[in-house]
C-alpha cells in the first residue's frame, strides 16, 4: 500500500497518503531549502523521543543522525554556504529534504503532535515525483563530499521501492 515501482510512482504513492490527512500541502518544487529547513526544525521541535530511541536501538534507517536541533541547523547552514559555491547542488539539495521532511513528519511525530501542528496550519511539504536528481557533476571531491551529506536522508526507495532494484 505505501510502495511503488520505482522512485516517480513511489513518490506518487505516498503523496496520495500524504493528501489524504494533509489539507495543506505543497508541491517539493514551491519550497526553498530553507523553508524547508524550518519545517523540519518544527518537527523536531516536537519530534517522539520514543519512536527516536526505537529507531536507534533497532538501528532504523528512520532514527535522526542528530539528536539536537542546533546539530541539524549546523550542518544546514554548512551545505547551505556549499550549495553557493555549487548551484547545480541546489535541486538536489530540495529534493532530498523534501524526503526528510515527509519522512520526519510521518515516522518521527505522534498523531496528537501533528495534530496540533495541523491547528496552527502549517504546511508540509510533498515528496518530489519524479526520477531521483542526480547530485553534482562528480568533478570535485569537495562537490562529493557535500553530494554524500544530500543523498544520505534521500533514500525512501529502500523501505517503500517494490522494485528489485533499490537505489542506494
Amino acid at each position: 500500500a505505501y510502495r511503488g515501482s520505482d522512485q516517480t510512482q513511489l513518490s506518487k504513492v505516498l503523496n496520495r497518503h500524504l493528501l489524504r490527512t494533509e489539507r495543506q500541502a505543497r508541491p517539493c518544487h514551491d519550497w526553498k531549502p530553507q523553508e524547508l529547513q524550518d519545517f523540519m526544525a518544527t518537527v523536531l521541535d516536537h519530534r517522539s523521543d520514543e519512536f527516536q530511541n526505537i529507531y536507534v536501538e533497532t538501528k532504523d534507517r528512520r532514527r535522526l543522525l542528530a539528536e539536537k536541533n542546533h546539530e541539524h541547523r549546523n550542518r544546514w547552514d554548512s551545505l547551505n554556504n556549499a550549495v553557493k559555491d555549487f548551484p547545480h547542488l541546489l535541486e538536489p539539495q530540495r529534493e532530498s529534504h523534501c524526503r526528510q521532511a515527509v519522512m520526519w513528519w510521518t515516522h518521527h511525530l505522534a498523531e496528537d503532535k501533528r495534530r496540533r501542528l495541523r491547528a496552527r496550519n502549517i504546511t508540509v511539504p510533498m515528496l518530489p515525483e519524479g526520477p531521483k536528481l542526480k547530485c553534482g557533476h562528480g568533478e570535485d571531491e569537495e562537490e562529493a563530499h557535500w553530494c554524500v551529506g544530500i543523498n544520505e536522508p534521500n533514500n525512501c526507495d529502500a523501505c517503500h521501492s517494490s522494485s528489485s532494484e533499490i537505489m542506494v
